[in-house]
């Protein structure tokens, strides 16, 4: 069959496991500016943005980044994170 990647040696997204989704869901929230105070609103808001780490997300799509490279990105990440760890408990 034309159309069956398998057959003709191609790889299948579901192969491949399951796909990247932002994880990050930010609950729908109404701000209410009070006493026109726009700058301690815009400050929650912020905040909340960072919590749920919709900046980070958003930088890391921004660009196409190949599998490989995702893999060698979060394999740094993690030694890293070990490495803090370990200087962590060594005190």
């Amino acid at each position: 069959m034309p159309g069956d990647r398998a057959a003709r040696g191609g790889h299948e997204r579901a192969a491949e496991g399951p796909r990247e989704e932002l994880e990050t869901e930010m609950p729908d929230s109404t701000y209410v500016v009070v006493k026109d105070d726009l700058e301690k609103a815009l400050r929650r808001f912020r905040r909340k943005v960072e919590k749920f780490g919709i900046r980070k997300a958003i930088r890391q799509h921004e660009y196409y980044e190949k599998p490989s490279e995702r893999r060698r990105r979060r394999r740094r990440e993690n030694e890293r994170k070990r490495r803090k760890a370990e200087r962590k408990n060594a005190r």
